[in-house]
């Protein structure tokens, strides 16, 4: 009898406890390979933008990152922002791609 086959049957009843509690959009969204790429791209974008705002990385005249001790917090929240901005537009990519709505090419400013 192996003696690692307890572990991994609690591993593998923990993975699936854990896509059980994924709500089912998340579980859509990102069964699909371009749609976790295009959500990593984005949140290493925003991680960049949100990252040279609050100065923590500086690309003149080279590339540092520095991280003081009062700027954890605001690090974290960078991180933890940047993470849910591209999992929100990634979705919302999806919606509008697999709507059955049809989108109508008018200006807001013109009158019915």
């Amino acid at each position: 009898m192996n003696s690692s086959s307890p572990i991994t049957s609690i591993k593998t009843k923990l993975l699936s406890l854990l896509v059980s509690l994924l709500p089912l959009s998340i579980r859509i969204v990102f069964s699909r390979a371009p749609y976790i790429a295009l959500a990593i791209g984005i949140a290493v974008i925003f991680w960049i933008i949100f990252n040279v705002f609050e100065q923590l990385l500086f690309f003149s005249p080279i590339w540092v990152f520095y991280l003081p001790e009062d700027a954890v917090i605001g690090f974290i929240l960078t991180n933890i922002t940047a993470i849910l901005m591209g999992i929100l537009v990634i979705m919302n990519v999806y919606v509008i791609k697999h709507s059955k709505l049809k989108l109508v090419n008018r200006h807001f400013l013109e009158q019915a």
